[in-house]
């Protein structure tokens, strides 16, 4: 009882300093693409008065009184909801429920560039299908009207949604956390690539260069023309985030998408025939230098999973990570002392140190009668090593190259130990390809039986 009243204490005090955090990320990142976004066009359309630039315009309707300043609103609210999700993927990867991992040599560099395309393949079907449910009549009229409002979408139209949309999309992300591990930074570019693709496909102009439009772009990607055709036309058409192909596998694109795309590609290519684009050096300077340093402030923000959140406040919340001490295992069936091997100090060594059933049913003390060495099924589990051989990693927190030994199935695994926090310890154990995971708690002083 009462570890669990100090573990309870503990996430609550974790979570309620988090939150603020994650929310100031969420919607810092929302507002710094589409600040940048709006900020830039509005540039442009100062500086570039050319029939280039105009050609690139895809404006359908016109927009309303006051939108922006809604649509700002609304997006606050978005961002509110994904605050709390992305606290929940915090909390949960404290606890070790979601897989973040922090160490790309955990995986390889090719699962790590596996697992960004299929994040953003992923997210991509995720949105296609929420979003077609979203204009099922009912959700249509009680939800995703929201988004809608804005017939002539903005960059501020990004996180424009309802309630609904926006429980809908955060869901995603944990999810996809207990399905597979993703590292941090895919998880950080996976953020910065989604809502720089939604707040420049609600721009109401066209950014990608013509011959990519005229090419793979065009033939596999969204772009601002096929989202503003979604806004302008308000029917069952055009429902994809990223990519084509679902709309046109499902029938879904608009019948004359491909013919507007068309259209609006041969219009660039005559403007840019009789008027070429050049942008001076006096004004392509401070346009550069605006479009660096807000993506490089959005980059240091840019993280969904509230990892970062964790790194900004380690210090704050959490003492220095140190494996050694005594900890409570999952389900507090056991307490294990971690501490260096007696023969080699550089590694480390786990002991059971108390069992919560110490006997067994004729009421002996509980043995090692699942070892497979037939001479050790004797020998009592309480005062056995069951952890070898950890030695520290690069990473910090990180433990590898050792074993632990189960005798409830008298298997061994290799093994490693990471710290999620100081009062949290991560173990994961495989044999050939299966692998088991579990989390520890640190045992406060408080609960620390007496030594002898």
């Amino acid at each position: 009882e009462i570890i669990m009243q100090h573990n309870t204490e503990a996430g609550w005090a974790q979570v309620l300093a988090i939150w603020p955090i994650v929310w100031a990320n969420d919607a810092g990142r929302y507002l710094l693409a589409a600040g940048l976004a709006a900020l830039l066009i509005w540039a442009l359309n100062r500086w570039l008065r050319s029939p280039g630039w105009a050609a690139r315009k895809v404006r359908i309707r016109s927009e309303r009184p006051r939108q922006r300043w809604v649509e700002l609103a609304l997006s606050m609210r978005s961002a509110l909801v994904f605050s709390m999700f992305g606290t929940f993927v915090w909390w949960g990867h404290q606890r070790g429920f979601f897989q973040i991992y922090h160490a790309v040599a955990e995986h390889g560099w090719m699962y790590w560039t596996a697992s960004l395309m299929a994040i953003i393949v992923l997210h991509d079907a995720w949105f296609y299908w929420t979003h077609r449910l979203l204009h099922r009549p009912w959700l249509m009229r009680h939800a995703h009207r929201t988004h809608h409002q804005s017939l002539a979408p903005t960059p501020w139209t990004a996180y424009s949604f309802g309630l609904l949309d926006a429980v809908l999309q955060a869901l995603f992300l944990p999810l996809l956390l207990l399905l597979a591990p993703f590292h941090e930074s895919v998880l950080v570019i996976w953020g910065l690539h989604q809502i720089i693709r939604n707040a420049w496909g609600h721009s109401g102009v066209e950014v990608i260069p013509l011959a990519w439009l005229r090419g793979f772009w065009g033939r596999w990607c969204t772009t601002t023309l096929h989202h503003e055709m979604h806004h302008a036309h308000a029917g069952p058409h055009n429902f994809g985030l990223y990519f084509r192909w679902w709309d046109q596998w499902c029938g879904t694109e608009h019948p004359h998408y491909a013919q507007e795309l068309a259209a609006l590609c041969e219009r660039m290519r005559a403007a840019r025939s009789a008027h070429p684009l050049a942008i001076s050096a006096r004004t392509r300077r401070p346009l550069t230098l605006t479009a660096l340093t807000v993506l490089l402030v959005t980059a240091m923000l840019g993280d969904p999973s509230a990892a970062r959140a964790q790194a900004l406040t380690s210090a704050a919340v959490e003492p220095k990570l140190d494996v050694r001490g005594e900890w409570a295992t999952q389900g507090y069936s056991a307490r294990v002392r971690v501490r260096p091997c007696e023969n080699q100090p550089d590694q480390f060594c786990g002991r059971v140190l108390w069992l919560w059933e110490p006997s067994d049913k004729q009421g002996k003390p509980l043995s090692d009668t699942q070892n497979p060495d037939p001479t050790l099924r004797s020998r009592p589990v309480v005062g056995l090593d069951i952890i070898h051989g950890f030695r520290t990693s690069g990473t910090p927190g990180l433990w590898t190259q050792g074993n632990i030994y189960n005798p409830e199935d008298g298997r061994t695994y290799n093994a490693r130990l990471r710290l999620r926090n100081a009062d949290t310890l991560e173990l994961e154990g495989c044999v050939l390809f299966i692998c088991a995971k579990q989390v520890w708690r640190r045992l406060p002083a408080a609960c620390t039986p007496e030594r002898e």
